[in-house]
């Protein structure tokens, strides 16, 4: 569970492994099962709008994405499916129908997670996610126990200039510098934090009066996360 991360307070939930949406794609297009397994620091998603089964009100999630990304993907990604947090516990996929998985995520405060992002993420950056395909054209994980084809979310990078990020928000902080396929702890935050529209013209201006609001806003962002 979360080896050696950080000291500090989290939020973990009980959730439940989307087991519908698991059989339905697997009708679909079958691919290794071993795919669809949850591993330890993986980024979970929940699908928007899930209706409550047999009165059970843990949300469904999923650490896989089931194709390789292009811009229909992505787009069907940001639509259908959000951010949820990250894995605590590992959990087999089994297409049998079960009610007590012993499956936790953690929604909040710090965590490991393992930077797919294709570029190095350092510490302080504010982070959003994406589909692993699409960083690298095809999946190339390194993670032990996941199979290198394996078509995940990533966190990378936020930027203000990509509409794809403004969508999503900021989900996290980075904690620490991670090569790519490196791990690094994560603050997450429950709810996606939408910087200001006129975030773009701060960061991008050079002048004392810039770097004073671009402090406030870094300050703005800590006070949200209760680490300032």
């Amino acid at each position: 569970m979360q080896q050696n991360v950080l000291a500090a307070q989290k939020v973990v939930m009980n959730v439940r492994f989307d087991q519908a949406n698991f059989r339905r794609q697997q009708s679909l297009a079958p691919v290794l099962e071993e795919t669809y397994n949850v591993l330890e620091n993986e980024i979970l998603v929940v699908r928007k709008g899930q209706r409550v089964i047999n009165n059970y009100k843990l949300p469904r999630v999923q650490s896989w994405w089931k194709t390789a990304a292009n811009d229909q993907a992505e787009t069907e990604a940001l639509a259908k499916f959000r951010f949820y947090g990250v894995a605590v516990t590992s959990h087999t996929a089994n297409a049998k129908y079960m009610i007590d998985q012993g499956f936790v995520a953690c929604i909040g405060g710090i965590c490991k997670a393992v930077n797919e992002s294709g570029s190095t993420i350092r510490t302080g950056e504010p982070l959003t996610y994406k589909v692993n395909s699409a960083v690298n054209a095809r999946p190339d994980v390194r993670q032990p126990g996941v199979p290198r084809d394996k078509c995940r979310f990533t966190f990378v990078k936020y930027n203000p200039n990509e509409a794809e990020h403004r969508a999503h928000g900021i989900v996290g902080k980075a904690l620490s510098n991670a090569r790519v396929h490196s791990p690094f702890d994560v603050l997450i935050v429950q709810q996606p934090m939408r910087p200001p529209a006129d975030v773009d013209n701060i960061l991008n201006t050079i002048g004392p009066a810039a770097i004073a609001a671009a402090d406030q806003l870094r300050t703005q962002f800590d006070r949200a996360y209760n680490i300032a």
